[in-house]
């Protein structure tokens, strides 16, 4: 069965090239521009990694990453993979498993989602 990453990209074009990158490993892919929209689909199903920007039209990633490592549901069960602009230093100790700033290397992008599906 195919691992399912939930991909919170605002913009379009980066939201489309993370998709294209990701495509290429066959996983299931769905993408939300907004965090209402992820929360909805989290409501729906429980993805293999979320991959979560920092700056949402209606959040910040970084609060919801923190939120969601506090929740039982999320603390070893899912991996976090931040796609921003804010520099690792900036981040909590407790909030995403790997930050990854852009831009970033394909190649790079596309092993830090294997090394993290693969536990």
């Amino acid at each position: 069965m195919s691992k399912v990453i939930l991909i919170v990209e605002d913009e379009p074009d980066l939201m489309e090239v993370i998709c294209l990158i990701l495509a290429l490993d066959e996983y299931v892919l769905v993408p939300c521009a907004t965090v209402r929209a992820f929360k909805q689909e989290l409501e729906k199903q429980f993805p293999d990694l979320i991959i979560l920007d920092v700056r949402l039209p209606d959040g910040n990633g970084i609060d919801i990453c923190n939120e969601m490592k506090g929740h039982n549901d999320f603390k070893s069960d899912t991996y976090y993979a931040n796609v921003g602009s804010f520099r690792f230093k900036k981040l909590s100790k407790n909030c995403a498993d790997v930050f990854i700033e852009k831009p970033f290397s394909i190649d790079d992008f596309r092993t830090r989602v294997r090394m993290l599906l693969a536990g």
